[in-house]
């Protein structure tokens, strides 16, 4: 058994940390000491190490304690998902490294480097989180093939093109969040949310393979995915299900 100082000690936290676990009901001790201290067995130590990787992953306390208290959670899965998370960061810092080494390396004169691969490493990141997120719901709806002709289509997208993207992604998100807290899915700023989407989804399904079915069926697996509706819901409590029925609404 390890007292809280032991554990705090243990883990590298602090003491405060572990109450204000204790206090939210993410991490409570297995007993309390007769003078009333708390104690922590293994199953509390190894909680610990899976809360604190969640943290690295930069996931909020109450949805950490959601997942790891849900019926369904097993430790060795989420310990997977933690590892293919560490690899892709670990590729994604590889390729960041490698850019500013050429860099270095054109800003001395020593090497050309054409204005594409100034921007690949970043490109590549935003395809493995997207691969991350949402590739395997994507694959097993519209195959292998279109997911990885997608991916290719982004990676052979001008720097221009992309900066068009990363606009029009962060138009989408504020048009979305100001329906979402009006409401109302039929409103003219509604089919701006609508056609914003739908310019933002042709940059990211093969060419000419859009169509408003798949639109629709984008917009169901956004609510019954949870990552999906996680992803949505950070831009507005609840944007999930609001972008679902307003692609329902004008994708006919």
């Amino acid at each position: 058994m390890y007292t809280i100082g032991e554990l705090a000690d243990l883990a590298g936290v602090t003491r405060k940390t572990l109450r204000h676990y204790d206090k939210i009901g993410l991490l409570e001790p297995q007993t309390l000491s007769e003078a009333g201290y708390r104690l922590y067995g293994e199953r509390e130590v190894d909680l610990l190490q899976q809360i604190l990787f969640f943290r690295e992953m930069d996931l909020p306390l109450a949805e950490i304690r959601e997942i790891v208290q849900a019926p369904t959670y097993v430790v060795t899965e989420s310990l997977s998902d933690h590892l293919a998370y560490l690899s892709q960061e670990r590729r994604r810092i590889d390729r960041l490294i490698e850019t500013v080494r050429t860099t270095i390396k054109a800003q001395r004169g020593e090497i050309e480097m054409v204005d594409e691969e100034k921007f690949e490493a970043f490109k590549q990141q935003l395809i493995d989180e997207n691969e991350a997120k949402f590739g395997g719901e994507v694959r097993a709806k519209y195959g292998d093939d279109q997911m990885d002709e997608a991916t290719k289509r982004l990676m052979g997208i001008d720097h221009e093109t992309w900066g068009s993207i990363e606009m029009l992604t962060v138009a989408l998100h504020e048009h979305l969040a100001e329906a979402t807290a009006i409401g109302d899915t039929t409103s003219p700023l509604a089919k701006e949310v609508f056609e914003l989407h739908q310019e933002w989804l042709q940059f990211y399904v093969p060419e000419n393979n859009y169509s408003l079915e798949m639109h629709r069926n984008l917009g169901e697996m956004y609510v019954a995915d949870e990552r999906f509706t996680a992803h949505y819901d950070a831009v507005a409590p609840g944007a999930a299900v609001f972008l679902r029925d307003v692609i329902n609404h004008f994708a006919k």
